[in-house]
């Protein structure tokens, strides 16, 4: 069995697991305005959506790599392939 994206493991794994800890153990209020609260501009691009952030926290490393994981998969239909 392959695990991807464990905290602990590879070159990051420690510090990884030190901000899993603190975001675990964060109180609530305070992961409202690190992770939810963010300024960000919505662009409609051709058929995109866009979500420009309009600040910078320590955290934002955090939430992107959690948006990376999170991003669904697109699958083509083998029909749209040929």
């Amino acid at each position: 069995m392959v695990r991807i994206g464990v905290a602990g493991d590879g070159r990051w794994g420690a510090k990884y697991q030190e901000q899993k800890q603190s975001l675990l153990t964060m109180e609530f209020k305070r992961f409202l305005n690190v992770m939810m609260r963010l300024p960000c501009q919505v662009l409609r691009t051709g058929r995109r959506i866009v979500y420009r952030l309009l600040s910078w926290n320590p955290w934002m490393e955090v939430l992107l790599r959690a948006v990376e994981t999170l991003r669904p998969v697109r699958v083509v239909p083998y029909a749209a392939r040929c």
